[in-house]
């Protein structure tokens, strides 16, 4: 063996899994250079608008402008018709009655906002006052009275 052949890289195989681990890397690299050149274009599309010194806006320039924004278009896949989703094939609303799942969520908030009504009520009352003894056996019923009666 030649020392040359020692140094030559060993071929390697791209796989379904390497394009699929890379997509969207690649994709990102696709837009920021998508993006380089429409700064580019616009760039150079304002600076005719600007001037005015009776050059019209270059049409090259238009035309490599659309093709970009198609390409990016493409990208992310704007032009793509997704397929209607019908309420059968639909595992997450399949046989939810909606009425009744908005009504317990709907209760759910109701007993929150009351628990929070309560809790702001307590904090701006202060605490509620200590009654002293004589305070307790005035407020009792005289028919109630646990004492004997003689």
């Amino acid at each position: 063996m030649t020392k040359v052949e020692e140094l030559e890289p060993t071929p390697r195989e791209l796989t379904d899994d390497d394009i699929a681990t890379a997509k969207p890397r690649v994709r990102w690299l696709h837009l920021q250079r998508y993006e380089q050149l429409w700064d580019r274009v616009q760039e150079r599309v304002q600076q005719d608008q600007d001037h005015d010194n009776g050059r019209p806006i270059d049409p090259r320039f238009l035309e490599i402008g659309i093709r970009i924004l198609k390409e990016e278009a493409a990208l992310y896949q704007m032009g793509r018709v997704l397929p209607p989703v019908e309420e059968e094939d639909d595992p997450s609303i399949t046989g939810v009655d909606r009425q009744a799942l908005v009504l317990a969520q709907l209760e759910d908030l109701e007993v929150k906002r009351q628990a929070q009504a309560e809790d702001l009520r307590r904090r701006t009352e202060g605490p509620a006052p200590v009654p002293t003894p004589d305070q307790e056996s005035s407020n009792q019923d005289p028919g109630l009275d646990p004492s004997p009666q003689p």
